[in-house]
């Protein structure tokens, strides 16, 4: 499995760092955090994916800003949720 942070900004798409545990014990919570180089005020959105599907998008200026895609056997802790970090419970 792939995971990986893109954020798209108003001049380019920029791959970006993702920091993420390499093993997660059944039953606990996974924390993705992306991190990129680019300020604020030019991030216009944020996507998580999984083997290029995508499970979470944040996109500056919608409301509500957060959409969550279903992910099979694990469900978004919405209570923690910011742009550039989610956490991921096993179901």
């Amino acid at each position: 499995m792939t995971v990986r942070g893109v954020v798209f900004a108003d001049a380019f798409l920029s791959e970006v760092q993702l920091l993420l545990p390499r093993y997660v014990l059944a039953g606990e919570t996974a924390v993705l955090e992306c991190q990129y180089n680019i300020g604020d005020d030019e991030m216009r959105k944020v996507e998580f994916l999984r083997d290029s599907t995508k499970i979470f998008q944040y996109v500056k200026d919608r409301q509500p800003p957060y959409r969550n895609y279903s992910l099979a056997g694990a469900q978004l802790d919405v209570s923690t949720l910011f742009h550039t970090r989610l956490s991921i419970r096993q179901r």
